[in-house]
C-alpha cells in the first residue's frame, strides 16, 4: 500500500508525514478497536532512500510508535554538506522500538550500527534522530561494545556517539588493538572520526593522552 500525505493524519515510525510512505508484507492485520497494525513477512516500509526491514514490524497509535522482532534493519540516508553526498547509516538488531516522545531508536539482542567510517556492535543501542527523522544526532551501546575502523578495534563497556561533533567515545575499561599484536589501555577511548585519529585517555597521577592516526 501507499499512504499519502494526510491519509487519516496517521505517522509512521520516524518517517516524516509530508511524504508518501510505502509499505509492503505478506500480511497484515489492523486489530479492531485500536490503532494498531502488525506487518508481518518480508516487511518493507519505505521513504526515498530511508527504509526498515523486518520479519515482523508493528505500528501502534498515530504518534509514530513502533516496534519489531526478529530482526529490523533500519537504512537512514542523511543529506551530504555543501552538496556533497549524502551519508548512509545502517542500523540493525534483533528487536527494534522507535518512540516518538523521545525520538529513540532502540535495538536489543545484539545491536549493530555501521556508519560511513566506523562500525558498531553491542548487546543494546539507542539512537536518538533527529526532528524530522532524516539524520542521526547521537547514540549510546552497551555493554560489550566493539568498534572497528580499518585495522584497528576498540572493545568497551560503553559507548557514546556524537554526530555533531563526529566523536565515538569508549569507556568501561576500553581496550585498543590494532591488529598487528599491538594493544593499549586507558580510561577512555576516542575515535574521532572527523580528524581521523583515535585518542587514548590515561587518568590519575600519571594522566596523558595518546594519538594514533587512523
Amino acid at each position: 500500500c501507499l499512504l499519502k500525505p494526510g491519509d487519516g493524519g496517521r505517522r509512521i515510525g520516524f518517517f516524516p508525514a509530508c511524504e508518501d510512505v510505502l509499505i509492503s508484507c505478506e500480511a497484515l492485520e489492523a486489530r479492531p478497536g485500536t490503532a494498531t497494525t502488525r506487518l508481518v513477512g518480508d516487511v518493507l516500509i519505505r521513504q526515498g532512500g530511508n527504509s526498515v526491514r523486518g520479519d515482523e514490524i508493528e505500528l501502534s497509535g498515530d504518534s509514530g510508535r513502533m516496534s519489531g522482532g526478529g530482526g529490523t534493519a533500519v537504512t537512514i540516508i542523511e543529506a551530504g554538506t555543501a552538496g556533497g553526498p549524502g551519508r548512509t547509516v545502517e542500523l540493525a538488531g534483533g528487536g527494534m522500538a522507535y518512540r516518538p516522545e523521545a525520538r529513540t531508536l532502540s535495538f536489543s539482542a545484539g545491536a549493530s550500527i555501521r556508519l560511513p567510517e566506523a562500525n558498531l556492535e553491542a548487546g543494546t543501542v539507542a539512537a536518538v534522530l533527529s526532528r524530522d527523522g532524516r539524520s542521526l544526532e547521537s547514540l549510546t551501546a552497551g555493554p560489550a561494545v566493539t568498534v572497528t575502523k580499518g585495522r584497528f578495534e576498540g572493545r568497551a563497556e560503553a559507548a557514546f556517539y556524537d554526530a555533531a561533533g563526529g566523536r565515538l567515545e569508549l569507556s568501561g575499561k576500553p581496550v585498543l588493538t590494532d591488529g598487528k599484536g599491538g594493544s593499549a589501555r586507558g580510561a577512555k577511548l576516542t575515535f574521532d572520526l572527523a580528524d581521523d585519529k583515535i585518542l587514548i585517555e590515561n587518568e590519575g597521577p600519571g594522566r596523558a593522552t595518546t594519538i594514533v592516526r587512523s
